[in-house]
């Protein structure tokens, strides 16, 4: 429901509402067993994660994405990005 409210007047932070939804679907954490990959369910949460990030992390003329720390509102609170360099080295390549 978040990304369809994000489709159609909600924006930003409905898209990122809907990759947090998603995402701790994903990764229930220690508790719960992840779905399967054969639950339908699966691929659709994947992909609301994926286009949910990107469209809550895209930037203002639409051309890429901005990956940066940074602290985003949602419709129930805050979304605090923390952000790395060093984590995006890469089968021995770096950043």
């Amino acid at each position: 429901m978040a990304f369809l409210h994000a489709e159609y007047r909600g924006g930003r932070p409905y898209y990122l509402a809907s990759a947090l939804y998603a995402y701790a679907f994903l990764f229930p954490g220690a508790a719960d067993a992840p779905p399967s990959p054969y639950d339908p369910r699966f691929r659709l949460a994947a992909d609301m994660y994926n286009r949910g990030l990107t469209l809550g992390l895209e930037t203002e003329d639409r051309t890429g994405v901005v990956i940066q720390a940074a602290t985003h509102q949602l419709p129930f609170g805050q979304l605090d990005i923390a952000f790395d360099s060093r984590g995006l080295a890469w089968g021995g390549g770096g950043s």
